[in-house]
């Protein structure tokens, strides 16, 4: 278990196949132009934890990121998708810009950027006529 999940209080360490990316990997998506955001520290339930552990797990995992990578960090993927308004706040406070959900669908005007939903582009949604993934289909269901 990293040392920021134990300072935390995180109940047990993940198994092998959830183990996050090391700092070199990172480094490696950085340097090719990717965004890196946050999913907190010890992947806990933001809306299940009292409120000074929720803010901790967001702005730590932010600080960390942002020193060690020597970069800005301003998005977040809620943990498990855990979110309600309250953990926006915090999200926000935190010094987030926007935050991700795990709710499919498009995002519309007037949306909060503090749940913004996804799209499932590798789940078979956007095939083409061949069985990969069409851009064009893909746009024409962005625009529905």
């Amino acid at each position: 278990m990293k040392a920021g999940a134990r300072a935390l209080g995180a109940d047990q360490p993940a198994g092998p196949q959830y183990d996050p990316m090391n700092w070199e990997q990172l480094a490696i998506l950085r340097d090719g132009g990717m965004t890196i955001g946050s999913h907190a520290v010890a992947d806990a339930r933001l809306t299940a934890v009292n409120v000074d552990r929720a803010f901790e797990e967001l702005a730590f995992s932010k600080k960390t990121l942002e020193g060690k990578l020597g970069i800005g960090v301003d998005l977040v993927a809620y943990p498990e998708g855990c979110h309600n308004p309250d953990v926006a706040d915090l999200a926000e406070e935190a010094g987030y810009r926007a935050a991700f959900t795990t709710d499919r669908g498009p995002v519309r005007p007037g949306d909060s950027r503090f749940a913004i939903r996804r799209m499932d582009v590798p789940g078979g949604d956007y095939r083409g006529a061949l069985g990969a993934f069409s851009p064009a289909v893909f746009a024409r269901q962005l625009r529905r």
